[in-house]
């Protein structure tokens, strides 16, 4: 799965070159690696994957991740890509 959401990654950093590719990558595992968290954390829901790769949850990782790169270069398109 790895090499899967790096590619998507590397995909999206073909579209638009001034968002860094170390920011597409995090963006593309953030599913993951708040899974690992909230494993870490014992917190859990009765169907597995729902806290961090349900749809709502993908959504909720998608606009945060966009809006802080929105913040902090002011570009619109960029955000779109992240």
């Amino acid at each position: 799965m790895y090499a899967g959401h790096v590619g998507v990654a590397i995909g999206a950093h073909g579209l638009r070159r001034s968002v860094p590719l170390w920011l597409l990558i995090v963006a593309s595992q953030l599913p993951d690696w708040t899974d690992a968290a909230a494993c870490i954390a014992r917190v859990h829901s009765d169907v597995p994957g729902m806290i961090s790769h349900s749809l709502p949850a993908a959504a909720v990782l998608a606009v945060v991740t966009a809006t802080a790169w929105y913040w902090k270069s002011g570009d619109w398109r960029g955000m779109l890509i992240v």
